[in-house]
């Protein structure tokens, strides 16, 4: 029991970092209460201090019996934490629980980003796999520490997504570069790339308790003019990256968007068995293999 105490004060100074030094004293004391109330077995100092997500417990928890593992321990403390940093994915099947935890909230808090998780993040993307290894994906980065910078990819932004956007505390612009370095030739596979490494990137960005929005409404031509990127260079996307925020403090037409549930495609609209069409017959192997038949 003292070693759950103690253990569960290093938690309480966890989700101080993660709510940036914003939770109520009534806050940790509810963490607390939760940690005694489950009877968790909290990790070893060492230990990722993050539990997994369970599709069968409502609130979060690792149910009797459950095992430890890295979703951002948001994901755990459903109504403490910030609403942003809790919406993990209701899945069919078992995923990784950091790619459950993933999405795109607009909320962002006014704390800056370490630079080395930032660092973190961008060794993420630069193990992603590539076309004949070209590793055809770029950042252009600016944090609010810069105000011009992040100022002039703000002002690239549309007026719906900038409302919002220029609070987060990192800005970018990706960029994807259309030729291939070893001949000049055009690579094809670019995009598809660049994608491989932003996914990478938002992965261990979960895992360090930040969130991401990627964003398709900015200017293109004028990114491309105010931020000198090279005619063989497409920018692709803009993201915002930070800490979660209070979505509370989002205008209200965006609150749907915050707290509804998220959706997405069955099998049978993306997966198809042998010609494209015919969805069916494979998802059903797919199932049986899966719950072992």
């Amino acid at each position: 029991m003292p070693g759950m105490v103690a253990r569960g004060l290093g938690v309480l100074w966890l989700s101080y970092g993660v709510m940036g030094g914003n939770m109520q004293p009534e806050g940790y004391a509810q963490v607390l209460s939760t940690i005694i109330d489950f009877g968790m077995s909290l990790p070893e100092a060492g230990d990722s201090a993050r539990f997994r997500h369970s599709p069968d417990s409502s609130a979060g928890v690792a149910p009797p019996g459950g095992v430890l593992s890295s979703t951002p321990f948001s994901v755990v403390l459903r109504g403490i934490l910030p609403a942003s940093m809790d919406k993990p994915a209701n899945t069919r099947y078992p995923i990784h629980d950091l790619i459950a935890a993933r999405w795109s909230p607009r909320a962002f808090a006014q704390k800056p980003v370490e630079t080395g998780k930032l660092y973190r993040i961008f060794e993420a993307a630069r193990w992603a796999p590539s076309s004949f290894n070209e590793q055809p994906w770029g950042f252009i980065v600016a944090t609010q520490q810069d105000e011009d910078a992040h100022r002039a990819i703000a002002d690239c932004l549309v007026e719906g997504n900038r409302a919002w956007a220029e609070l987060a505390p990192v800005l970018m612009i990706s960029i994807a570069k259309l030729t291939l370095d070893r001949n000049g030739k055009p690579n094809r596979h670019a995009y598809h790339d660049l994608g491989q490494a932003m996914a990478l990137m938002l992965v261990q960005a979960t895992d360090l308790g930040l969130v991401a929005h990627q964003m398709g409404g900015f200017d293109q031509d004028k990114a491309r003019q105010t931020l000198n990127i090279p005619d063989d260079y497409d920018p692709v996307a803009a993201i915002a990256l930070g800490y979660p925020g209070d979505a509370e403090k989002l205008p209200r037409e965006l609150h749907e968007s915050e707290y509804g549930p998220r959706q997405r495609k069955g099998f049978e609209e993306f997966v198809w068995s042998g010609v494209f069409g015919t969805p069916m017959p494979f998802e059903s192997r797919v199932k049986r293999a899966l719950e072992g038949e």
